[in-house]
C-alpha cells in the first residue's frame, strides 16, 4: 500500500511539473516593408550619432557601393545582445571612410538590417 501511495505521490508531482512547463510560441517573421530606398537610408544611418553606428567623419565616405540587394533575413533569437528574433531586410554595402585619426580605413563591407525604412541592426 505504502508503495501505491508513493508512485501517486510521484505521478502527481512529475504532473505539476510538467503543467508548468511553457512551449515558446512560434515566431512569426515580419519584415515590414521593402527598402526601396535603402541606399539613402544606409547613408543616413552613417551620419547618424556615432554611438547609434554613426562614422566620426561622415562627410568622408568614398567609394561607397551596395554590394547585396535587400534580401528578407531574420536574426536568431540566440545573436549576440537579443533576447527574440529581429526581422528585416539584410543589405550589405562596402565604403572606405575616415577613423578618429584622420585616416582612411581602407574598403569594408558591413551588413545592414531595415526594417520600415529604419537601420534597426549593424555589423
Amino acid at each position: 500500500m505504502q508503495k501505491h501511495v508513493l508512485y501517486c505521490l510521484a505521478l502527481l508531482f512529475f504532473l505539476i511539473i510538467i503543467s508548468c512547463v511553457t512551449t515558446p510560441e512560434p515566431h512569426i517573421p515580419d519584415y515590414g516593408e521593402y527598402p526601396t530606398n535603402y541606399k539613402q537610408i544606409i547613408i543616413d544611418h552613417l551620419h547618424g550619432p556615432v554611438n547609434k553606428g554613426g562614422l566620426f567623419d561622415p562627410d568622408s565616405i568614398k567609394s561607397f557601393k551596395i554590394t547585396q540587394e535587400p534580401t528578407k533575413n531574420t536574426l536568431p533569437a540566440d545573436y549576440p545582445y537579443r533576447k527574440q528574433p529581429m526581422d528585416g531586410y539584410e543589405v550589405k554595402a562596402q565604403y572606405n571612410c575616415k577613423n578618429r585619426m584622420g585616416g582612411y580605413t581602407g574598403i569594408s563591407e558591413n551588413k545592414f538590417l531595415i526594417k520600415n525604412g529604419k537601420v534597426i541592426w549593424w555589423d
